[in-house]
């Protein structure tokens, strides 16, 4: 996993999307923290991490469906569950 720099800026400042780009941090932080989450649910089978798994076990848990390409979770989501995507918020944000 990687560590960039909260600093970091991978967009220009006239981006049509900036207030999305900016707010990737507090996604992957986000998610970072919903991995615990996830993994301390495996510790019982002896799992190891899956970003299929993970994803279908966010989508029940937390109604957020992620983008995967290849297996690597993308900085897109879909919110597939209002109600349970809001837990999600207060959770981990």
């Amino acid at each position: 996993m990687s560590v960039i720099s909260k600093d970091f800026q991978d967009y220009d400042d006239d981006d049509p999307e900036i207030e999305f780009r900016k707010n990737r941090m507090d996604y992957w932080q986000a998610l970072k923290l919903a991995r615990k989450e996830y993994m301390q649910s495996l510790n019982d089978l002896n799992g190891q991490f899956d970003a299929w798994d993970f994803e279908e076990w966010l989508e029940k848990t937390y109604g957020l469906k992620l983008s995967l390409l290849n297996g690597n979770i993308t900085d897109k989501y879909e919110i597939i569950d209002e109600k349970l995507y809001i837990m999600f918020i207060l959770k981990f944000t």
